[in-house]
C-alpha cells in the first residue's frame, strides 16, 4: 500500500506482493517505484481494451522517480472527491514504440 499526496488528490496504491516480486526479478521495476509514474503532469494513461473484461485496465506511461519511462499497467477508482485507488497489475520499461507514443503527445 502507498499514498502520495499532490497538488489536485490523494493517490492510494495497493498491489499483490507475489506479483510485485515477480514483475522486480522480471523487469527490474518494483510496484513503488511505479507508483511515481502518477506524479508525472505528462503521464499518458491509455485505456487498455485487450485486458478490460472483467474491469476497466488502463497502461500509464510516465517518467518514474528513477527507472525513466515505465509503462504501468492498472486500474482505478474514484473513492470520493479527492482520492483515487489505484490497484497496480503490472510494470516494466517502456517499449520504444511506448517512448515514441509518450515522446508524441508532448
Amino acid at each position: 500500500f502507498f499514498k502520495q499526496k499532490t497538488a489536485y488528490e490523494i493517490y492510494q496504491c495497493d498491489w499483490s506482493s507475489d506479483v510485485c516480486s515477480s514483475d522486480l526479478t522480471k523487469h527490474g521495476v518494483g510496484f513503488k517505484l511505479a507508483m511515481s509514474v502518477f506524479l508525472d503532469p505528462f503521464a499518458l494513461s491509455i485505456f487498455d481494451d485487450e485486458h478490460s473484461s472483467d474491469e476497466d485496465c488502463w497502461i500509464t506511461l510516465g517518467i518514474s522517480t528513477a527507472k525513466g519511462l515505465l509503462a504501468v499497467h492498472h486500474t482505478h477508482h474514484q473513492e470520493d472527491e479527492n482520492t483515487v485507488n489505484i490497484r497496480i497489475i503490472s510494470s516494466r520499461k517502456a517499449t520504444k514504440r511506448e517512448q515514441q507514443k509518450y515522446r508524441e503527445r508532448q
